[in-house]
């Protein structure tokens, strides 16, 4: 018997998603992430406000200056009164203290062209003045700077009594007020130099009677000394001439051996001329220390700028 075929019956409904479950967005986590973003947008916003509330109130911000740009002016500060020139009227009375001494007892005397002053030594270093460059400085009435001399007090245990000539201020009575002030090498003023017949660079020095010729060369930014040259006249009219005749033949004779150094004398009609060369590039150290102790004598490499400025606070007139 024959099975009976089954009818396949196909369902034509449409199909419908089963849902398995749900997941609900919390509200509150949107909030937490935008009150982020806004905090952090703002911390960028303020920060430089912010940083300038924490700093220090009395440290300003410094501004950055480029020091590549030429359209950059600075405006010098202004001078400090430790640098500032304090006046004095030059009177009999006068004292000024500097450092622990006492500068006191001041004349100024037209007739021989001298300015006398006593050193005095409360509490100072007995060599201060060696190691420090002060100048006593004249000024007139309307405070023009007239003229200057550097002070030479090697050492002032107690007291020094002090002479210098003026003789480049002309009228000397024209001075009024005096000053006093370290100045340091940095602050000497440039010099120019002439050329001599060897075109090389030098400076002369001289105040009538004693001259000196300065030799350099140029080494970096700065003139270097190299050679010295010392010319002085000596008058038969001068008291104890014939001794003087004989202690620069002494000094002559004294010199012949040494490197690096010539010496001569001269005779002239109404006296003597002296003459002395020191090459610094052949004498020695030991020898340039142990036979020119005055302070005209300047050590090789010294700057020309140097020699000027201090030969001129000597007395001396320089070009």
């Amino acid at each position: 018997m024959a099975k009976k075929k089954e009818e396949i019956v196909i369902n034509k409904t449409e199909l419908m998603p089963t849902n398995l479950g749900s997941m609900k967005q919390k509200e509150s986590g949107v909030i937490t992430t935008i009150i982020i973003i806004v905090i952090f947008a703002l911390g960028i916003l303020f920060l430089p406000r912010i940083m300038e509330m924490l700093s220090p109130v009395d440290t300003p911000p410094i501004p950055y200056v480029d020091p590549q740009s030429p359209s950059e002016e600075t405006t010098p500060p202004e001078e400090s009164k430790d640098n500032q020139t304090v006046f004095y009227d030059l009177t009999s009375d006068l004292a000024i203290e500097v450092n622990g001494f006492s500068l006191t007892d001041f004349v100024l005397d037209t007739s021989s062209s001298n300015i006398t002053f006593k050193i005095t030594n409360k509490v100072g270093t007995s060599n201060f003045f060696r190691n420090h460059p002060y100048y006593l400085e004249y000024y007139s009435k309307t405070e023009e700077l007239l003229g200057r001399t550097k002070i030479i007090a090697e050492e002032v245990t107690t007291s020094l009594d002090q002479s210098y000539e003026i003789a480049n201020v002309t009228p000397l009575s024209s001075i009024a007020k005096v000053a006093i002030k370290e100045i340091i090498e940095n602050e000497y003023p440039a010099v120019s130099l002439n050329s001599n017949s060897n075109n090389a660079p030098e400076l002369s020095c001289g105040n009538g009677k004693h001259n000196l010729i300065y030799t350099f060369k140029k080494n970096n930014n700065k003139y270097a000394l190299i050679s010295i040259e010392e010319i002085e006249s000596v008058s038969s009219s001068i008291e104890n001439y014939e001794e003087s005749l004989d202690k620069y033949d002494e000094l002559i004779a004294s010199l012949e051996d040494v490197d690096g150094v010539e010496a001569s004398l001269s005779p002239k009609v109404n006296g003597f001329e002296y003459n002395l060369t020191i090459n610094l590039d052949k004498i020695s150290e030991s020898d340039f220390k142990k036979l020119f102790k005055e302070k005209y004598y300047y050590p090789k490499n010294t700057d020309a700028k140097i020699i000027s400025f201090e030969m001129q606070a000597s007395n001396y007139t320089c070009k």
